[in-house]
């Protein structure tokens, strides 16, 4: 699957990178991996999200509360429904872990390196 920066993500849909990292903040569905040097990675479903909230907000005047009460309820009509919300979530959830446990151990190895 082809991830993008948060870079290309601003340019694509003409937004501030500040104004993305603040969505990230506020839009509990919206939970964006990194790699190992902690940069960003967007995959196609969060580039997805990004769009029809910037498309909610200024074609449609939405506030960001607004749009992501939309999207939730978008997303929960959709096959699966609350389930799919769950997933969704969960799976975003168990990447950032994975990171986390990921750059644990790099740490460790590192302190492992400095102690011989």
């Amino acid at each position: 699957m082809k991830e993008y920066t948060i870079t290309q993500v601003a340019d694509q849909l003409s937004l501030k990178v500040h104004t993305i990292r603040y969505w990230e903040k506020h839009v509990p569905f919206l939970v964006v991996k990194r790699d190992h040097n902690g940069k960003r990675k967007y995959s196609s479903n969060e580039l997805y999200v990004l769009y029809r909230l910037t498309f909610l907000i200024r074609k449609k005047g939405y506030t960001l509360k607004g749009a992501v009460e939309t999207l939730t309820e978008e997303f929960s009509s959709k096959v699966g429904g609350e389930a799919r919300m769950v997933f969704l979530k969960l799976m975003n959830t168990l990447a950032l872990q994975k990171d986390t446990l990921q750059d644990t151990k790099n740490k460790i190895g590192e302190i492992k390196k400095l102690l011989k």
